[in-house]
């Protein structure tokens, strides 16, 4: 089961921005859009890992992960669509950053 979800997962990874571009391309921009707001930040993200020195032998650790938001908004600042980002921890924030830069 772990070999299959590590394989799901990279097949994923490896076709997630090729699917994006083409949705992304056939979303319609409201019309009421003026600006764009980006936001890129670090979450913590609870990882279970395998640890003998724990009473259950599993410790949870926490990983910094990169997440991103490009939100349209009107005249009032009001946000009228918005997209969100993540990659696990072990990514960095290249990939969030390139995912908002395609779509901005």
């Amino acid at each position: 089961m772990e070999r299959m979800a590590k394989a799901i997962g990279s097949e994923m990874k490896r076709v997630l921005m090729p699917i994006e571009r083409r949705v992304r391309a056939q979303d319609a921009i409201p019309k009421s859009a003026c600006a764009i707001t980006l936001g890129l930040d670090r979450t913590s993200v609870p990882m279970e890992e395998d640890d003998k020195n724990a009473p259950n032998g599993i410790a949870v650790h926490y990983r910094m992960a990169y997440v991103g938001t490009v939100a349209l908004t009107n005249r009032k600042s009001e946000v009228v669509a918005s997209r969100k980002y993540a990659m696990p921890a072990c990514e960095g924030p290249q990939q969030v950053v390139r995912r908002m830069v395609n779509d901005v």
